[in-house]
């Protein structure tokens, strides 16, 4: 069964199950109490199912990666793709999409005299900023943060282009939006494993970042880890979703320009110079 498959059925289970309750307390001889409890049963069911769903989404975003990724490995196998492959694809687009003579003095015209056409000129130069941004964190580990690895190719080449590398100023703001986007992509992984760890032990708080590993779909190191902390709510009161929820362990890499995360099981947010961010799940 495909995933979307999948989503669709556990969709389908959670309607069949409210509608089951709903006839159920049609039923005049039930006490409030039962129905009470089959409220509850019901409400940790649809969670265990919208987790779920989440995991079954989040899986099917892994898997287009992974063959982004094999695709990409295989044009890799047949030559350089940094530069060869980029300069030996781009002749063959100087071939008129009319068949006319024109269009191909056109494209020869926008070409320069290496071969390489403006766009193919933009992308080596977009690569090379986002392999300059990468640089810098190589020089500066202190400002450096295990999340990064969650980045993909299309989130540094986004941060390059927004990046200012040529002051200081500018090279501290790139390193800080980096270090976002990599919380953010590292936020749904902790969400979805706090949630399926509640709904695995009958909403019993874990009492450690270790005990999410199992729950986790991508390998998190002991470095990642150790930068999260479970906290409860000994009062009941509830954030995100639920009375337990994981913070980022303080202090920032950077307290003026970064953003602190806290992440329940309905969703996450940052707060960054006062002002707050929410996503939700």
């Amino acid at each position: 069964m495909s995933t979307p498959q999948k989503i669709w059925s556990l969709l389908l289970a959670i309607t069949t199950a409210i509608v089951a309750v709903m006839l159920n307390q049609s039923d005049p001889t039930d006490p409030v109490s039962s129905y009470r409890l089959k409220a509850e049963t019901l409400e940790t069911e649809k969670t265990a199912l919208l987790t779920k769903v989440d995991e079954l989404s989040l899986e099917r975003r892994q898997l287009d990666v992974k063959v982004t990724s094999l695709e990409k490995q295989v044009r890799i196998s047949k030559g350089d793709f940094s530069e060869q492959e980029t300069k030996t694809q781009v002749p063959a687009q100087k071939q008129p999409r009319t068949g006319t003579a024109t269009g191909t003095r056109t494209e020869e015209a926008n070409a320069s005299s290496d071969g390489e056409t403006p766009f193919a000129k933009a992308v080596s130069a977009l690569t090379s900023r986002a392999g300059d941004l990468n640089r810098k964190f190589q020089a500066m580990p202190d400002k450096d943060i295990p999340e990064l690895q969650y980045l993909d190719e299309g989130d540094w080449l986004h941060l390059a282009k927004a990046a200012n590398l040529d002051s200081e100023a500018g090279v501290r703001k790139a390193l800080a939006d980096a270090r976002q986007q990599a919380k953010v992509r590292f936020a749904p992984f902790l969400r979805i494993a706090l949630a399926s760890f509640l709904t695995a032990n009958n909403l019993q708080p874990p009492i450690s970042m270790a005990q999410l590993r199992p729950f986790l779909s991508v390998l998190v190191d002991d470095a990642t880890l150790s930068r999260y902390q479970i906290i409860t709510d000994p009062t009941g009161k509830q954030k995100l979703g639920s009375s337990t929820y994981i913070s980022e362990v303080l202090p920032l890499v950077d307290p003026e320009l970064d953003s602190y995360f806290e992440i329940g099981v309905n969703g996450w947010t940052s707060v960054a110079l006062g002002q707050t961010y929410t996503e939700r799940g």
